[in-house]
């Protein structure tokens, strides 16, 4: 549950290996629609090679107030997943939950701590999106398109993020979302003076 503009984060496993998925979303007014119009106008998602899949579900400001339903469909396997998730006005933000492979260091500290993070598992050599979840539920756009950050051969990404003076304090969420293989990584870490 969160209030609009919250980030939901998705992760489902026992797809076939690197199998294309179908993701859409059920709205609380009965309408069905392409989730990948909302996820970078990706028309495919694909599981990594353990069979795990990923992704992110952004409501923004003015999202209807219900309960929405997502569903991922394998297209080799035919097996599906479903997941749902409310959005409400009334409720408090919410930090994204930390997602495996994914670290931070320091894990806390002051405004102007230089935070070092590291996603593995993504594919060798692919762009990188990265975002920072506030704990009011903001998002600061780190890097959208990738060209900042690339995972190397081995699928490792690394990168550092000086923490503003002017962010208050609070637990924030580090979100990396491969430009490929649309694999999300979550990491949380905490800003306090």
């Amino acid at each position: 549950v969160g209030p609009p503009g919250q980030l939901f984060v998705f992760a489902t496993t026992g797809f076939t290996p690197l199998e294309r998925v179908g993701i859409w979303l059920h709205s609380p007014d009965g309408s069905i629609s392409d989730l990948a119009v909302d996820v970078g106008g990706r028309s495919e998602f694909f599981a990594d090679r353990s069979g795990t899949l990923q992704w992110v579900v952004g409501s923004k400001a003015g999202t209807p107030s219900g309960r929405y339903v997502v569903v991922a469909a394998g297209v080799t396997s035919g097996l599906t997943r479903v997941a749902a998730f409310t959005v409400d006005a009334s409720a408090p933000p919410a930090v994204p939950v930390a997602t495996p492979n994914a670290t931070v260091t320091p894990v806390s500290g002051p405004p102007g701590t230089s935070f070092a993070f590291t996603a593995t598992g993504l594919l060798p050599l692919e762009g990188v999106g990265i975002w920072i979840h506030r704990p009011d539920g903001q998002i600061i756009t780190v890097t959208a398109d990738g060209s900042a950050v690339r995972a190397d051969q081995s699928g490792r990404a690394s990168w550092s993020v000086t923490a503003s003076p002017n962010l208050g304090d609070g637990v924030y969420a580090m979100v990396a979302q491969g430009v490929t293989s649309t694999q999300v990584r979550v990491v949380r870490f905490e800003i306090r003076r």
